[in-house]
């Protein structure tokens, strides 16, 4: 008779069963079917897709910041259309691989059409971003100044 052993690292996030705790962010690897399938075959238990968004600006967003231990590069949403996103994430449905859409769009409205059209291609769940929201001139206003802290004295 055979044990079967459970794999320990096994983890449910979002009703999603995972094979892998690890859910791989999006960024520039994830905007690539193919670096995605592998992503998923070297232990990634759900992939987050690059910002699919449904009139992203022309020629990218990339921003590149040096800091003494690196860098951080930035490219804000996926070159592809929706209708491409739509056709991958149809084709990792059907084979049942958690891929996770990441999307974005400049109002509400925008968004919730894109949502639609992504969870009937088969997204098993959605990490939305909406500019209305998270442009710096739509933030709330502070309603007091924050308290300043004073610099501790040479003295103590």
């Amino acid at each position: 008779m055979t044990a079967i052993v459970e794999n320990p690292a096994r983890a449910t996030v979002l009703g999603m069963e995972l094979s892998s705790p690890v859910v791989v962010g999006s960024g520039l690897l994830t905007d690539q079917e193919r670096n995605i399938r592998r992503l998923l075959d070297g232990g990634g238990g759900a992939v987050i897709t690059k910002t699919i968004h449904p009139n992203p600006p022309p020629g990218g967003d990339e921003r590149i910041v040096r800091l003494p231990t690196g860098m951080l590069n930035s490219t804000t949403y996926s070159r592809k259309s929706v209708t491409e996103w739509c056709d991958v994430i149809s084709r990792f449905a059907d084979e049942k691989l958690p891929v996770i859409a990441n999307l974005h769009a400049d109002s509400p409205r925008e968004l919730a059409e894109l949502a639609e059209r992504v969870v009937a291609a088969g997204s098993p769940a959605l990490e939305l971003g909406s500019r209305a929201s998270t442009s710096p001139r739509n933030w709330p206003k502070p309603r007091t100044a924050l308290p300043r802290t004073r610099k501790p004295s040479a003295s103590g």
